[in-house]
């Protein structure tokens, strides 16, 4: 395995790069079992696809990972047969994946699939009571009060809420994650935007006193990297992992695992085709300061 960082300091206005065999050095931590990752993935699938390969080599690592996918994936369905199983047969898909890169924790969400834009915010279910965790430790679902007086499904009730910002917010108070990988907000899909725009104010929330309910703050928060999976980045992306052969055949055997998606098979085809490369890109999560601009308008001091 190879990680190439890239950063925008090489003089001249030519990036730097800087190669690396661990991940430790890459990620520039003295101890790599302190670190614990989040990936959040909109759709089983899409962690997989992005990042499977890093995956694979933070399990080796020691990296403490968790995955969690938001979408209970009911619109996955390509058979007319698979409609009323698709959510329990993507689910099992998705554990195998999972098994074959490493063996990450898994937290699902359970949010209707395609219906995201229904469920951003957070809102208070009726009685205000749900504790969202079921027997065995299986999030509950209820019932809440959705746009115009509907009612809508409340998945994943915390804190007697349900909503995106409450379910991320309450995520990242329970993992406090050292890095957050999700999809980017540049991509086609509808659900992908919606998560990634939930995941940055939830990150804002989770550093803040709001909703104690749902833990304590954080200190700070963690790392923030995009990851490509139907569109290209927004900018160019800052890490390039070259996985080894191993990985790159855990990676492909992964996806092939998501035989529900008909169309997987062409899927594994032009990953094999792209080669072992994954590339994600950091994102700096700032906070309004005007200081940020006073250099932009220096120069003509007068009165």
């Amino acid at each position: 395995m190879r990680i190439r960082q890239r950063s925008e300091d090489g003089g001249e206005g030519r990036a730097a790069v800087a190669t690396h065999s661990t991940i430790s050095a890459a990620f520039s931590v003295a101890d790599v079992e302190r670190e614990r990752w989040l990936f959040i993935t909109p759709h089983d699938d899409d962690v997989v696809l992005g990042a499977g390969m890093l995956l694979a080599h933070s399990a080796r690592a020691g990296v403490r990972t968790t995955v969690c996918v938001v979408t209970d994936g009911r619109m996955g369905y390509c058979r007319a047969d698979q409609r009323e199983d698709i959510v329990s047969i993507r689910g099992a898909e998705t554990e195998r994946a999972m098994e074959i890169l490493g063996g990450a924790d898994i937290r699902r969400l359970e949010y209707p699939d395609c219906d995201l834009p229904n469920h951003a915010g957070r809102r208070r279910i009726a009685g205000g009571t749900a504790s969202g965790v079921g027997s065995g430790g299986a999030v509950g679902s209820s019932a809440g009060a959705g746009r115009g007086g509907a009612t809508l499904e409340a998945p994943d009730p915390r804190g007697g809420h349900s909503g995106l910002q409450n379910s991320l917010t309450a995520l990242l108070r329970d993992l406090r994650p050292t890095r957050v990988f999700v999809p980017t907000g540049a991509d086609y899909h509808p659900d992908h935007q919606i998560v990634y725009r939930e995941l940055l104010i939830s990150l804002f929330h989770a550093t803040g006193a709001v909703w104690p309910e749902l833990g304590a703050p954080l200190d700070a928060p963690p790392s923030l990297y995009e990851m490509a999976i139907y569109c290209d980045f927004p900018a160019p992306p800052t890490l390039k992992v070259e996985g080894s052969e191993e990985a790159f055949a855990a990676k492909l055997e992964a996806i092939a695992v998501f035989a529900s998606q008909e169309q997987i098979s062409a899927i594994v085809e032009g990953v094999r085709a792209a080669g072992p490369f994954e590339y994600f890109r950091e994102v700096r999560f700032s906070l309004y300061d005007s200081r940020h601009y006073a250099e932009l308008f220096r120069g003509d001091e007068t009165p």
